[in-house]
């Protein structure tokens, strides 16, 4: 398995936004500005006691150089989390995977493409097996029916994040087995996670309350009552996450995010949950 789908997706949209930079509102200014804030400061202090506005500009662009190479992971990983850059990374990712899927006909060759850390494109797979059975899956097992992908002769390297193949011994068919069922296991539930966040998501940001998120069971997206090893485990983590996402809890900066106890009023939900919510990124 591998990332390339995933750096291929996020490459076309970079490229779409530099091309067309004076068109798209994507680009977040705010993000920069606040970044390179200090770097103003510093430069305004040498000009101001007199030192040479030329030599600063210089030392200026080489910084702000080398700090956003340093940071570049995290500055990547804000804009991906822009709520329509994330719209458009998802219609890329599924456009590539479904033209592998249509030209090899091949779940197994589809299945090495995906990038395990991201839960969206556990749910593209899902939604194009689907689409090309026509049906809906329900459960891991009718997904391992479906793609027949029953065995799987490696092991899954979350460093790497990459299938490493067995060094010591040939695996027998029932390891190799096993591993297929922990995996296929694994990228149904994170689909299916994935499938249920959006939901909730989508219901607060259609202008939802509180009372509608609790109606949301985790069984309508095949879900069992709590389930482990992600994010989110529960309908109560769900619901707390999702409040989080929609109304930018993660942002430290508090002029950016709403006020707790105005969220707590508009989605008129008790002030304890929004608490809860905020302390899980505090």
């Amino acid at each position: 398995m591998n990332n390339s789908v995933y750096e291929k997706a996020v490459l076309k949209i970079v490229r779409e936004l530099l091309e067309n930079s004076e068109k798209t509102t994507l680009f977040d200014e705010y993000l920069v500005k606040a970044f390179l804030l200090d770097l103003f400061y510093e430069a305004e202090q040498v000009i101001r006691s007199g030192g040479d506005l030329e030599q600063t500009k210089d030392e200026y662009i080489k910084i702000s150089q080398e700090r956003i190479r340093e940071n570049s992971t995290e500055l990547l990983e804000a804009f991906l989390n822009n709520s329509e850059v994330e719209k458009k990374l998802y219609t890329e990712n599924y456009a590539i995977l479904k033209a592998i899927l249509d030209e090899n006909n091949d779940y197994q060759l589809l299945y090495k493409e995906l990038y395990q850390d991201e839960y969206f494109q556990q749910e593209i797979f899902v939604r194009l097996v689907e689409e090309k059975e026509g049906t809906v899956v329900k459960s891991a097992k009718q997904l391992q029916e479906l793609t027949g992908i029953t065995e799987v002769y490696g092991e899954w390297d979350e460093e790497k994040q990459e299938l490493i193949p067995y060094k010591d011994k040939e695996p027998t068919t029932k390891e190799a087995q096993e591993e297929a069922d922990r995996q296929i296991k694994e990228t149904f539930t994170q689909g299916m996670v994935y499938r249920y966040t959006k939901a909730l998501e989508d219901i607060l940001k259609g202008g939802g309350v509180y009372s509608e998120l609790l109606k949301v069971k985790p069984s309508y997206f095949n879900l069992p009552e709590t389930w482990s090893g992600h994010l989110t485990t529960d309908k109560h983590s769900s619901i707390l996450w999702a409040i989080v996402d929609v109304f930018s809890l993660m942002e430290s900066n508090s002029s950016v995010r709403p006020d707790l106890r105005s969220i707590a009023q508009e989605i008129e939900a008790p002030y304890s949950v929004i608490m809860d919510a905020y302390k899980l990124v505090r």
